[in-house]
């Protein structure tokens, strides 16, 4: 097939970019891996497939991206990392400088991606004895380049925005108490507020090193980027629960809400039935309860938090459409054996809808482990224990009984992209992305 026919194979992706028809056509035209790629990735954000199908193909799908994904994206020295999603780049984390010099080159290469992610906005400030003219400055000018990122054409292209890395760090010493930083996602959202410049998106996102408080999201509330806004990612630090109900109720399409260290309990009442997704932090007995009782239980279908105290495990019953489950711990030797018999009675909670389970630094017992395994083990399309130390005959055993698949290894972060839809479909514990040379 000739290039030109293919670049009309391409456009009829472009023209239709929610239906996967013109995406298989161009796959079995290109053929290859490259084409494997855009059919395993539909398959599954289809969904409807065995465990063991999907598992196959969520082994495939890494393996491909690890070996062709920097190259398919086009987008080295361009962006830091990307997501890729029913076959092309969907997601783009690029450094603020970097978009304002090159946003059309980066459209041009990933023309499919709704959404774009703004990091690499921080600047240091050294004002120890040794800087030069008593303070150096390097990095952007944070709040400059913030002013101008609002204010250029090319972030209408994007139906998801997450700002990130907002913040100046100093040093003024040669200590660890020496060092600090300022947090400036209130002013960030002023000026989104004074522009008006992000209206009309489907995702929004400010943090990850750029906190907000309570006047911040004040100023989310007012500047009418709510209205429209399925997804939401917040990072706030001393937040008031008003100010947190405030912008839930100036967002009636929520679906999927990131809330950062927000105390989820006090706001919990007011979380939308229409919620199928949710991160957050610091959950306990309480917080899960409240939670378990809240408007958006019965329609939640993934759920992400950490906690350092949670016994009540059979809570987790109160979600039946929960798909998906990311606990994270971090607990001190003393509640080791309470958090094992609280992960014990969690398998004996049914959940018929569950397909994804990830239990990272949970510092599981085997026997905890087994009876997860025999509870959902048929059911479970994959499981997460990497960071775990499991001797090799319990990996075995673990494998026979599970009908998906087991992922192993060293514990990482996994960061996620800001996207601009919500598909529950799709797998999310294991999103196809991929970080770039620089």
């Amino acid at each position: 097939m000739s290039d030109r026919d293919l670049a009309a194979l391409f456009a009829a992706c472009m023209a239709s970019p929610d239906d996967d028809a013109p995406r298989l056509v161009w796959a079995d035209a290109v053929g290859g891996e490259r084409g494997e790629l855009v059919v395993i990735q539909c398959d599954l954000a289809r969904g409807g497939l065995s465990p063991a199908e999907t598992a196959t193909r969520r082994q495939r799908l890494r393996e491909l991206l690890a070996t062709h994904g920097a190259a398919w994206s086009e987008l080295a020295g361009l962006a830091r990392r990307c997501m890729f999603q029913r076959g092309f780049v969907d997601a783009v984390e690029a450094e603020g400088p970097r978009f304002l010099e090159a946003a059309d080159a980066l459209r041009s290469r990933a023309p499919l991606a709704r959404s774009l992610t703004i990091c690499g906005l921080d600047q240091h400030v050294d004002a120890s004895e040794d800087a030069v003219g008593g303070e150096e400055r390097t990095g952007p000018d944070t709040l400059a380049t913030v002013d101008q990122l609002l204010t250029h054409s090319a972030l209408g292209r994007y139906a998801g925005i997450e700002i990130a890395d907002a913040r100046i760090s100093m040093v003024w010493g040669d200590t660890e108490h020496h060092r600090g930083w300022s947090e400036l996602g209130d002013q960030v959202l002023e000026r989104i507020a004074m522009t008006g410049s992000l209206r009309g998106l489907r995702g929004f996102g400010i943090g990850r090193g750029g906190a907000h408080t309570s006047r911040g999201l004040h100023e989310l509330v007012g500047s009418g980027v709510l209205a429209t806004v399925e997804r939401l990612a917040l990072h706030a630090r001393e937040t008031s629960p008003d100010a947190v109900i405030a912008m839930l109720r100036g967002a009636p399409a929520l679906r999927a809400l990131s809330t950062g260290w927000i105390p989820i309990a006090a706001i919990a009442p007011y979380l939308p039935p229409t919620l199928v997704e949710l991160r957050v932090g610091d959950v306990d007995d309480a917080a899960l309860a409240a939670l378990a009782a809240s408007p958006a239980a019965a329609s939640l279908e993934r759920l992400a938090m950490s906690t350092e105290d949670l016994v009540e495990t059979s809570r987790f019953g109160a979600f039946p459409r929960l798909r998906s489950l990311a606990v994270s711990t971090a607990v001190i030797t003393d509640r080791l054996a309470k958090l094992c018999r609280a992960l014990g009675a969690f398998a004996r909670t049914p959940m018929p809808a569950l397909r994804e389970l990830r239990m990272y630094e949970s510092r599981i017992s085997i026997d905890a482990l087994r009876s997860i395994v025999s509870a959902f083990g048929e059911q479970l399309e994959h499981l997460d224990c990497r960071g775990h130390h499991l001797p090799p005959g319990v990996i075995s055993e673990v494998q026979r009984g599970l009908a998906g698949e087991l992922r192993l290894g060293p514990w990482q972060e996994d960061e996620a992209l800001l996207e601009a839809g919500v598909n529950t479909r799709a797998p999310w514990l294991d999103a196809g992305i991929v970080t770039l040379a620089p």
